[in-house]
């Protein structure tokens, strides 16, 4: 698994974690509101970092159906 996790820092709700394995190392992020939770990592070697987003929004009006959408990109 992991050699060593680190929690970087919270606030705001957001909340960073960086993490080590060898020579890969990376770092995560998870943020959440009402109407959205966002999570965001970045991973790999120097050489081939890779990126990617995960956001997962809903909105609940009054009168209305929660609507949800989710969006991943891959950065790499």
């Amino acid at each position: 698994m992991f050699e060593r996790i680190i929690c970087c820092g919270h606030g705001l709700g957001i909340t960073t974690a960086t993490y080590e394995a060898g020579d890969v190392q990376g770092m995560v992020s998870f943020s959440a509101s009402e109407t959205r939770t966002c999570v965001m990592s970045t991973i790999g070697p120097i050489n081939a970092i890779r990126d990617c987003v995960l956001t997962h929004r809903h909105h609940a009006a009054p009168g209305r159906r929660v609507v949800i959408g989710e969006q991943v990109m891959d950065c790499s």
